[in-house]
């Protein structure tokens, strides 16, 4: 049973990456077409398979994830990177209700120190942002969004540490600074251009900040 429910669509996720890949780099578009919409579906049958207890939001997250999978195929016309950062955001929403409703704690009983852990992403996204500002042109405010709710996302899972320890904690964080790291990338190569490695970064830490998520609610 730990075959089936585990190894063979943590394999088959990898495969199907790694194939993905191969697909882009040799200007198959049509294996990349075919293949990358299928990593989140074998993700979520690796969460619906092993999990406790279903979390709605993790799976809206997912669902989400998928849709800007999608666009994102296209990301080098406006109204697809437009419409695949928008599922991104709801994913990343989805997230923060999934991560603010496993605290034992409502946000005014969190001790004042802890909003301090806020600084190091806030002067990261700052110093992001004025990075990007000479090439964003329109999509200022939107990218601009978009970079506060994945702080958010991943401030939210830092908050955890309180309640959670191990796999519980460490897996959602991680996969929260993956994601940032990931986001950074597609950003950097939408708007100043890829860099040797970048892509095969991007998508690596896509792929593992998607499953160590759902790996820290199982």
């Amino acid at each position: 049973m730990w075959f089936c429910n585990i190894i063979m669509p943590l394999l088959g996720v990898l495969i199907l990456g790694l194939i993905s890949h191969w697909g882009a780099l040799k200007g198959k578009e049509v294996v990349r077409y075919l293949v990358k919409p299928l990593l989140i579906p074998l993700i979520f049958l690796f969460y619906y398979l092993n999990t406790g207890e279903f979390n709605p939001f993790i799976g809206l997250a997912l669902g989400a994830s998928w849709w800007g999978d999608i666009f994102l195929i296209w990301r080098e016309r406006k109204p697809f990177f437009l419409l695949g950062l928008f599922m991104f955001l709801l994913a990343h929403l989805c997230f923060i209700t999934a991560f603010v409703g496993s605290l034992g704690t409502v946000y005014y009983e969190v001790p004042v120190w802890h909003y301090a852990l806020l600084m190091p992403y806030i002067l990261l996204g700052v110093f992001f942002l004025n990075s990007l500002e000479p090439y964003l042109k329109k999509m200022k405010w939107p990218v601009g969004l978009y970079t506060a709710i994945i702080i958010l996302m991943s401030y939210t899972a830092l908050l955890r540490f309180n309640e959670y320890g191990g796999v519980r904690f460490w897996c959602p964080f991680l996969g929260s600074l993956l994601f940032i790291l990931s986001d950074s990338l597609i950003a950097w190569i939408k708007f100043r251009g890829p860099f040797n490695g970048a892509i095969l970064t991007y998508k690596l830490c896509y792929v593992f900040a998607q499953l160590l998520i759902v790996i820290g609610f199982l």
